[in-house]
């Protein structure tokens, strides 16, 4: 017997090549863009003859159109094969730190220059298409790592830029730190940041019997939940007060005290000639340290702004500046600020340092800062810059010497409080032993 022929679309594609192809197994015409049937070939031969795909056949010859129509089912497979190359892409973007915005600036050169390009969607579809599901993998790769693992936690309270109180929780385990949770509270306190912590070491599979470690600032209500709510629960753990936090607290002694208050005011308004920002930590000292360093310029500057474009704020400053008893207490204090704060500056920065292995040097540090402050809560001797500038305003040392002593003090008090009674004191003492 002869072998029988089996009929197919591909058959039939190959036999009348100008008119069909073949796409998920259906017939389908190059011009109508619908699909035959093939089982009998007198219908596709009706079909080549008929008016309408003749017509067709010829506008699309003289339009020069050469696109096919695909069926329903190659239209999802194409879209399920460019989903990982979108993933990709909002990957990049968000690694990168590039806003998905940029991606609608960027559609006519995708067009024009990448092979289908134009089947990258604009930024509010990758946004809400795509970024959910890539920040619930990034998430999950989180868990998977710090799951059952001996935690350090990181708690930092801070507020944006529409006053909400903003949490920030990071988890850090053999060197590597990761943001794991950021939560808007309404209220902060002890019971808030104590139930946070608690929740999150829940959903990400960290036993209580785990964490080794939490750091936070000082205030009182963090010291408050780690001895109230963290402890009784988690009895390993040890509270690190951040040390940059409490060197802060000590300058910030200088910016309170009522002596200073000339040179605070008189920074607070230069500050608002130009532009407000809120301080953040050693601004203070060092936009002093500026004023200082340009005294005589800054003079000169407000002097002539006062006559050509005065402002209230403008006059303030300058009266400052014209009246010869403020304007000395000014100077003086700047004088003293900039000869004794440099150091605080420096070892804020030094506690501020990323990925530096710094822990054994700490103790070091702290009892260098002990010894600084101690000697200067009974200084007579401010060095010759100082001489000269007490000279320059005919004022003797001994006016001084309590003013400069009571700055020394109030650091102090901040040191005592919360270095000399840190938690984790003993182990700064005991980690110099690898101190090269």
């Amino acid at each position: 017997m002869p072998p029988t022929s089996t009929v197919t679309a591909a058959s039939h594609a190959r036999e009348f090549p100008e008119d069909f192809f073949v796409d998920n197994g259906k017939l389908m015409c190059c011009f109508c863009d619908h699909s035959i049937n093939f089982q009998t070939k007198n219908t596709i031969t009706a079909h080549i003859g008929s008016k309408t795909h003749l017509r067709n056949k010829k506008e699309k010859k003289k339009q020069q159109i050469k696109k096919r129509q695909p069926t329903i089912q190659t239209i999802l497979n194409a879209s399920e094969i460019k989903k990982p190359v979108i993933n990709n892409l909002v990957d990049a973007f968000v690694t990168a730190d590039i806003p998905l915005e940029k991606i609608d600036k960027l559609q006519n050169w995708l067009r024009e220059n990448c092979n289908e390009g134009g089947f990258i969607p604009i930024s509010v579809a990758l946004r809400h298409d795509y970024l959910p599901k890539l920040f619930e993998d990034h998430v999950n790769q989180l868990k998977e790592y710090f799951c059952g693992k001996r935690v350090s936690i990181i708690v930092d309270e801070t507020t944006d830029c529409r006053a909400r109180s903003v949490v920030n929780i990071l988890f850090s385990y053999n060197g590597v730190t990761k943001l794991v949770h950021v939560d808007y509270l309404e209220n902060v306190n002890n019971c808030t940041i104590g139930q946070l912590i608690i929740q999150i070491l829940v959903q990400w599979g960290i036993s209580f019997d785990l964490p080794q470690l939490v750091t936070s600032d000082s205030a009182v209500y963090m010291k408050k939940y780690y001895r109230d709510i963290l402890k009784p629960l988690m009895p390993q753990l040890i509270h690190l007060p951040c040390l940059a936090y409490i060197l802060n607290l000590i300058g910030e002694a200088w910016v309170s005290i009522n002596y200073f208050q000339d040179v605070h005011q008189l920074l607070a308004n230069i500050k608002q000639t130009f532009v407000y920002s809120k301080s953040q930590k050693n601004t203070w000292f060092r936009m002093a340290f500026h004023v200082y360093q340009n005294l005589d310029y800054i003079r000169r500057f407000y002097n002539e702004e006062s006559k050509e474009n005065s402002t209230p704020m403008i006059k303030k400053i300058n009266s400052a500046f014209t009246d010869q008893q403020i304007n000395g207490r000014i100077e003086i204090y700047l004088a003293f600020i900039q000869e004794n704060a440099q150091q605080f500056v420096a070892d804020l920065d030094f506690f501020q340092q990323k990925n530096k292995p710094i822990f054994p040097f700490i103790e070091q540090r702290l009892q260098q800062l002990e010894v600084r402050i101690t000697i200067g809560k009974t200084i007579t001797n401010v060095g010759s810059i100082m001489d000269l500038v007490l000279q320059k305003f005919n004022s003797p040392l001994t006016a001084f010497c309590p003013v400069f002593q009571q700055a020394y003090h109030a650091a102090y008090k901040k040191l005592e409080d919360h270095v000399l009674q840190h938690p984790a004191h003993s182990l700064f003492r005991t980690v110099q032993v690898f101190d090269p």
